[in-house]
């Protein structure tokens, strides 16, 4: 009359979407470092009389921190499955004084019938956290000393629970774009909320200009 739970940490399966590997893991600082190093150190090199001149900015498409609960993830385990990195626990107790790996099973059912629960909150406000400080900040702070803009657009911002399930919050990562900037795809989309979400915080933070990508994956 028992049920078994069993947690396991593993790795995304390679994917050819990814040039045979995995997605990054942006809550990871390390990880963080060495794509720039990969990268925007190889444009610098390059470009370094271009930037902020003739290359005034950049653009990232579609950063975000793993899907939670997300059929974006591996088939049939795609409901069960959420963001992790080696030292999530630890920053877990410092943030919330208690151990999360006590309380998994929070995330994924709902306890005694609770539809809602402070261990979710808790657990999505760390991977937010986690991700601005450990991918959005040093991605915007390389930009901000070598002279060009950030812009561009983080995944799926399509409502309040896509969002969720990709990136967390989405008005918290635009604070770390100097021109931000949404995705609307298709020629029918009617998200008119997600341009208002952008428009209200770039108000709020002050930024006159917003970007959009428009009529992706319309045929």
């Amino acid at each position: 009359g028992e049920t078994l739970l069993v947690f396991s940490v593993h790795e995304q399966s390679c994917d050819s979407n990814y040039n045979g590997f995995t997605y990054v893991n942006t809550m990871n600082a390390e990880a963080t470092a060495r794509f720039i190093e990969l990268t925007h150190d190889r444009y610098a090199q390059e470009c370094v009389s271009r930037l902020g001149r003739s290359i005034p900015g950049i653009f990232t498409d579609e950063p975000h921190r793993g899907a939670l609960m997300d059929p974006f993830g591996e088939g049939d385990i795609s409901a069960r499955q959420a963001p992790w990195t080696d030292d999530l626990p630890e920053r877990f107790r410092e943030a919330f004084g208690y151990d999360i790996t006590d309380h998994l099973p929070d995330i994924f059912l709902q306890p005694e019938g609770r539809a809602v629960s402070p261990v979710k909150w808790n657990f999505v406000e760390l991977l937010m956290r986690l991700f601005l400080e450990r991918f959005a900040a040093p991605y915007a702070d390389w930009c901000r000393r070598h002279g060009i803009k950030v812009t561009g657009h983080v995944l799926h911002e399509d409502s309040l629970a896509a969002q969720t399930s990709m990136c967390g919050s989405v008005m918290r990562y635009y604070e770390h774009m100097d021109v931000p900037g949404i995705d609307l795809l298709t020629e029918g989309n009617r998200a008119y909320w997600v341009a208002k979400q952008l428009q209200s915080a770039a108000a709020q933070l002050g930024r006159t200009r917003l970007l959009s990508e428009l009529y992706g994956c319309t045929g």
